[in-house]
């Protein structure tokens, strides 16, 4: 590491003093309002490409994750944040902001053929304005806190971008961890470490890649939606998700490095 990333990689420690677990500070709280859509998913995005549209969840005013294969190959992205629904022409109050893709940084080792590795991250070319339903979710940036295979349920959120039926507003839903032997019988493949496999048990199916997967984590007085996985693969009601606790020194590199070196503006395989 140069002198330029060592200096940088020290003043955002010393900034994040006191908050030293979260990426962002500034991320979504759960509060007495949260089951209004408007206020409780503020960190979601629409991926959009040239040839589909994708989930994907604000993590940084720069910075939005979502999987490797829903970016792999593809030359333009725009975000949308602040999309509160699909069909969203009845909100008033509430608009959606678009955010040009300057960069996608997907993990090197990502296996399209296993899903391993499949989380990438897309900078935006201008920092995102915080608002009431524009935040980022919380990330937690110390590994030994939180072991993900022991939280038995979950939480998702699904737009439902690829279903016959537009959802009339964006749906979150409960899921359920279930063991890697089930895992590996939906998919005939077998789980690896970096993966979190979970099941609806009503209808509802694993069909957006990006869709977030978090839980409400207490931060000293506060509660806060906390992201664990990003959806890579669905099989009906069973989803594989990319664990996002794997990839936090692959992600902090990525995000210190940027702040450092200027990015040209072309995709990224970090």
């Amino acid at each position: 590491m140069n002198f330029a990333s060592c200096l940088a990689v020290l003043s955002w420690m010393l900034a994040n003093q006191g908050s030293a677990q979260l990426l962002d500070q500034n991320c979504a709280e759960v509060s007495r309002l949260s089951n209004d859509i408007i206020f409780s998913r503020p960190w979601m995005a629409l991926v959009l490409l040239p040839n589909k549209t994708c989930s994907g969840a604000l993590i940084h005013k720069y910075f939005v994750i979502t999987s490797a294969s829903c970016v792999f190959n593809q030359e333009r992205a725009i975000v949308r944040l602040g999309q509160l629904s699909i069909k969203q022409e009845h909100i008033v109050s509430y608009s959606s902001d678009d955010y040009h893709v300057q960069s996608a940084y997907i993990h090197r080792f990502y296996e399209k053929s296993n899903f391993e590795h499949d989380i990438a991250l897309l900078e935006l070319q201008n920092d995102v304005l915080y608002k009431a339903h524009i935040r980022p979710i919380c990330l937690w940036l110390d590994k030994s806190d939180i072991d993900t295979q022991m939280f038995k349920r979950y939480e998702t959120f699904r737009w439902g971008i690829d279903e016959k039926y537009i959802l009339p507003a964006a749906k979150t839903s409960k899921i359920k961890h279930i063991s890697q032997v089930k895992c590996e019988n939906a998919f005939k493949l077998y789980p690896q470490n970096s993966h979190i496999c979970a099941g609806y048990k009503n209808k509802s199916k694993c069909v957006e890649t990006g869709s977030p997967l978090f839980k409400k984590i207490r931060y000293y007085t506060k509660i806060r939606y906390t992201l664990f996985g990003i959806q890579s693969y669905g099989e009906s009601r069973t989803c594989l998700y990319t664990d996002v606790t794997k990839y936090i020194d692959w992600i902090m590199g990525v995000i210190q490095n940027v702040n450092v070196i200027v990015s040209n503006g072309e995709n990224s395989y970090a």
